[in-house]
């Protein structure tokens, strides 16, 4: 889903289209954008190719999803000339009309050098990036505005007693990706008392594998296969020891990174220069980093530190508050905005 600021005088406030955020089955990106006070910006989205051009400015953080590509997955069904074709002909619909364009950059996508990415490239205003590892093509043109947490949002939301034992796999969809390794491992693992929970939408194979296991003695494992609401991801977070999160690639991936840790439960994660020094910023022994694939050996190490030498305090979270994101947000929209209009 992308992003749309109406045209109008640079000096006032720059306002949105339709007035409301589409529904929502749970915590996504826009939220770090929009956050509880929007500061005077109104926004409204499209999907898809771009056909208003009565805004100030755009701002894409799915280029792909611009040409009829699935998000995330870096495929597009047109060939690199006639992607480069579409892309040259909105940079110059965005030039003819004053529009800023603001990419955010994340993940694979970010890493396309085809000629279609170029173009919009050299059009863009800002980047905005989400730590200060991810490159960019200009340093000069990038704005790191780091992911918010999400303590605030949750407030008063019912949340589980810890369930001693429990590893989390969850991911809002494609559920299998979380689960593959941890799945496979399980039944090695050494600390006695440890249960796998499973908690998302996924591939109904998945289900099948669980069964499996379950027929041959091994119920350690128990799932929750559904499409899962925010109240009800918290109660899994929450019931949780410890949660196992796939490779940060996708902004989803994020989005359940941060609500983990808003809710007071370690992580175990693949290392990345970004999760280093997140790892670092909250504090000890709330990111657990490892290289390679999940093992048994990996959870098992993970969980007797954690039992041994427990963090100390809650994850420090205190700089990133959802309105001082969202309000970093508006201020490289104006920015952009007044840069374009001179």
């Amino acid at each position: 889903m992308q992003h749309v600021l109406p045209a109008q005088d640079h000096q006032s406030e720059l306002r949105v289209l339709e007035g409301h955020r589409p529904p929502r089955p749970n915590v996504s990106y826009i939220d770090q954008i929009v956050g509880e006070a929007e500061d005077g910006i109104l926004f409204s989205y499209f999907s898809g190719p771009l056909r208003r051009f009565d805004v100030d400015v755009v701002h894409i953080h799915q280029p792909h999803a611009l040409f009829g590509g699935r998000p995330g997955s870096g495929d597009l069904p047109q060939s690199d000339l006639v992607l480069s074709a579409l892309a040259f002909r909105l940079v110059r619909k965005l030039k003819k009309h004053g529009i800023a364009l603001v990419q955010t950059v994340h993940g694979p996508e970010a890493r396309t050098t085809a000629r279609w990415r170029r173009i919009l490239d050299r059009a863009t205003s800002t980047f905005i990036t989400l730590d200060k590892n991810t490159p960019t093509p200009d340093p000069r043109r990038t704005v790191c505005i780091p992911h918010a947490h999400y303590r605030d949002r949750f407030l008063g939301y019912p949340r589980a007693e810890m369930v001693q034992g429990r590893v989390l796999c969850l991911a809002p969809d494609r559920l299998e990706r979380a689960a593959q390794g941890p799945l496979r491992v399980f039944p090695l693992v050494q600390t006695p008392g440890l249960t796998l929970r499973l908690a998302g939408e996924g591939d109904p194979g998945l289900r099948s594998d669980v069964e499996r296991g379950s027929d041959h003695g091994q119920r350690t494992v128990t799932m929750r296969m559904e499409r899962l609401s925010d109240a009800a991801m918290l109660q899994e977070l929450t019931a949780a020891e410890l949660v196992v999160l796939p490779a940060i690639e996708t902004l989803g991936d994020e989005n359940l990174l941060f609500l983990a840790l808003s809710m007071d439960r370690p992580v175990m994660v693949p290392s990345s220069p970004a999760l280093q020094d997140l790892a670092q910023e909250v504090g000890p022994r709330w990111v657990h980093l490892h290289d390679g694939p999940v093992t048994a050996e990996l959870i098992d190490h993970t969980m007797e530190q954690l039992r041994s030498l427990p963090p100390a305090r809650e994850p420090m979270l205190e700089d990133r508050s959802i309105d001082a994101t969202a309000r970093r947000y508006a201020e490289a929209f104006r920015s952009a905005a007044v840069s374009r209009a001179r």
